[in-house]
């Protein structure tokens, strides 16, 4: 069975990535990068596959990570599952504006100039609903601009996908959440003591009461999938 690890950002994706990888060799594993598959001017993640993996490489790969949206399954042969941890919106958007403004990228860093209030009215796709957007495969996902509100329906075939990952983990328990996939996936004895990868080094910002405000109206259909996922990982 292969595993498609959905890195939601700033859920500590690349941590897990870290621990998944030592278990499979490098014929094993694809890792797509940047975000959502553009790169050399792909659009989305099927072209990214297509330019920079063969058939023979996404047939022998057991392990899927990286940022992209749900349903890059239907684009490898064979049966695969997806395993998805969520952060907080409130938390993982702090770290999303800490992040950005510290990278070496011009068209990350302009999301995060003009500080965090600006930040949160910039209209930045994933900071508005960007799990819900990511699990239901909308268009408009990561570092672009938001081309229309998340819906009711979005919202319920987002959680209907959650529901059907076998493993579901949140950022306040990524021991756990590392732990259950390192049973499922037979990966044998694995130090839970876990590396820590993409650490903003910026001083966190103060929130006002209108900034989390803002996160709270603007991420309504987030909040209720994280706290999905807190419910399916207090279960096991």
């Amino acid at each position: 069975m292969r595993l498609i690890l959905l890195h939601v950002p700033k859920t500590a994706g690349a941590t897990v990535r870290a621990v998944a990888r030592r278990h499979y060799t490098s014929g094993q594993n694809i890792h797509i990068r940047p975000a959502f598959g553009r790169s050399d001017d792909t659009s989305d993640e099927r072209e990214w596959l297509a330019q920079h993996t063969t058939s023979r490489e996404r047939s022998r790969c057991r392990l899927v990570s990286g940022h992209f949206r749900w349903g890059i399954d239907q684009f490898l042969p064979g049966d695969s599952e997806y395993a998805v941890c969520l952060r907080p919106p409130d938390e993982r958007i702090v770290s999303m504006y800490r992040w950005l403004s510290e990278s070496r990228s011009p068209r990350s860093r302009k999301w995060a100039a003009g500080g965090f209030d600006r930040f949160l009215a910039s209209g930045l796709a994933d900071i508005e609903n960007g799990a819900t957007r990511i699990l239901a495969g909308c268009s408009d996902v990561a570092d672009e601009p938001v081309r229309r509100a998340v819906t009711a329906s979005d919202y319920r075939l987002a959680a209907e996908r959650l529901a059907c990952c076998p493993i579901v983990g949140v950022y306040d328990d990524l021991p756990g959440f590392v732990g259950r996939l390192a049973d499922r996936y037979h990966w044998g004895d694995v130090s839970l003591v876990l590396p820590k990868v993409h650490v903003a080094k910026t001083r966190r910002p103060k929130m006002s009461q209108a900034a989390f405000h803002t996160i709270e109206t603007h991420n309504e259909f987030d909040w209720m999938l994280y706290e999905q996922a807190v419910r399916s990982a207090a279960s096991v």
